[in-house]
């Protein structure tokens, strides 16, 4: 069985999911974590829930497979891993899909946690941006060589 993990702020239209309608359960969790981890605005906290609803509430009317967690449920305030965790192993999930993961914190611990756990992560490049993220690494490699920093080098990391 397979996995598509959505964020909250990976609510992209449909035609980039129905290549994974098939063979994928898609998992969605409103998460205290992510709530708290900053003092939010009440309102701010709301959109982003009400968003993800919304967008639920889309996937199950067009036939997806849906596995949701609300603020309501007794996970709410389980970690995000652990919830993720409960599922994969509820549905016995052998591979994880999901968009590129923009909070590289977030990024690092989700790749430490499906490596102990030993999951394929089938990574999919973001339609939030223009361009990938190599396109962008090049452009920045580009042109730090050739501007007044290039005895200074520095990596970029992304």
């Amino acid at each position: 069985m397979k996995l598509f993990f959505i964020l909250g702020n990976q609510l992209f239209p449909l035609k980039y999911l129905d290549r994974f309608k098939k063979d994928h359960i898609f998992f969605m969790a409103e998460d205290n974590g992510l709530c708290t981890y900053e003092k939010h605005h009440k309102q701010k906290i709301l959109l982003f829930l009400s968003s993800m609803r919304s967008y639920a509430d889309k996937l199950k009317k067009n036939k997806f497979k849906l596995e949701y967690i609300k603020i309501e449920d007794k996970e709410f305030k389980d970690d995000y891993l652990k919830k993720l965790k409960k599922i994969v192993n509820s549905k016995n999930i052998k591979e994880i899909s999901s968009f590129e993961i923009e909070d590289k914190f977030f990024e690092k611990k989700i790749s430490q946690f499906l490596k102990k756990e030993k999951i394929n992560w089938n990574v999919v490049q973001t339609p939030m941006f223009l361009n990938s993220r190599d396109e962008f690494k090049n452009y920045l490699i580009w042109n730090i060589d050739g501007c007044r920093w290039k005895s200074n080098r520095r990596k970029v990391e992304l």
